[in-house]
């Protein structure tokens, strides 16, 4: 697996965040400009509201960029026994794939995915 600092430093990454920057700084200063925070409370509460929502956004995004995806431990095996009669043995690992795992060929390991249904 590559460094974080090796992750962060490639086009992708630096251009979804230069996104990130541009969409934060440019609602700032609309804000600013047509609904300042400083005259109602309204306008306190949306900019506070859009500040704690583009801080989480790339909160999540750098934690999906320098966590990686979930890895399944070498030799696993699920708690019950009899679970293993309906799952697959990977004979590369030397262990059980858990659900919705498929292996690498990159970095050798059983990579757990998401699916989205």
């Amino acid at each position: 697996m590559p460094s974080p600092i090796r992750r962060l430093c490639h086009w992708g990454p630096i251009a979804v965040l230069g996104i990130i920057k541009l969409i934060t700084w440019s609602m700032v200063h609309l804000m600013g400009m047509w609904w300042p925070p400083n005259e109602s409370l309204g306008a306190a509460l949306h900019a506070a509201l859009f500040l704690g929502l583009a801080a989480s956004t790339l909160y999540y995004f750098l934690q999906a960029l320098l966590e990686g995806p979930g890895f399944v431990p070498l030799g696993w095996k699920p708690e019950n026994e009899a679970d293993t009669e309906y799952l697959q043995y990977c004979t590369v690992c030397k262990g059980y794939k858990a659900p919705r795992s498929h292996h690498c060929s990159k970095c050798k390991f059983l990579l757990l995915t998401l699916i989205f249904s």
